[in-house]
């Protein structure tokens, strides 16, 4: 503090213009956006295909391993995963049915109507199934988006000037260019989702009303 309150105003003043940083130059501005362009090239270039085939090969095998654990337990031990086939208050028809197969649950149970379900298991059971293959709906509304959004994207002039390509980004919406036309194409698709969506709700919760009341 002494030594500024010494230099007082003159001090301050004797700096002059050279205290001051001068404004960047042409030549230095456009050096620091080819920075900033190579600096955004290196973060294009990530390695996204090989994130999703490690996280394929480890969650793939682990449900692949899981599935097939339930499978046998299933069988070997039907009293612990089948309760309703032998406790007397428990007990239901869709229990005692001992046709499924070590892999032919698997599509069996879709043929389980709900009105089955409804008088077996009862309306909780009902709605978390129901809830259930709503969730596989939307997820075939998002399948159906990827049919026309993949080749959109693929084929948009947007990354292949780089030398090094991932072929996952050329498929998403990374690939487009900042103010491209075919981002309209993510809009399109956001409307188709939501749409579907609240059909499928309403649907739904027809259906509740019918059978709750």
């Amino acid at each position: 503090m002494e030594s500024l309150q010494g230099q007082g105003p003159q001090g301050l003043q004797g700096q002059g213009p050279q205290g001051l940083r001068k404004p960047p130059s042409a030549e230095e501005l456009a050096a620091a956006a080819d920075k900033l362009e190579k600096n955004a090239n290196l973060l294009v270039k990530s390695n996204d295909s090989e994130i999703i085939r490690q996280t394929l090969r480890l969650y793939g095998s682990l449900f692949v391993g899981l599935f097939l654990l339930f499978c046998y337990l299933r069988r070997r031990f039907p009293k612990l995963y089948n309760v309703r086939s032998w406790a007397p208050k428990l007990k239901c028809r869709l229990a005692l049915m001992q046709s499924y197969g070590f892999f032919s649950w698997a599509w069996d149970v879709f043929k389980v109507s709900d009105d089955d379900l409804l008088h077996n298991c009862g309306m909780d059971a009902t709605c978390f199934v129901r809830c259930l293959r709503l969730g596989i709906k939307l997820s075939l509304v998002g399948c159906f988006n990827a049919i026309w959004l993949i080749p959109t994207f693929y084929t948009a002039t947007g990354l292949e000037e780089l030398e090094e390509e991932d072929k996952f980004v050329l498929m998403s919406v990374a690939n487009l260019h900042p103010g491209s036309p075919r981002f309209a194409a993510v809009v399109v698709a956001a409307y188709i989702t939501v749409i579907m969506s609240l059909y499928l709700l309403s649907n739904e919760y027809q259906w509740y009303i019918e059978y709750r009341h």
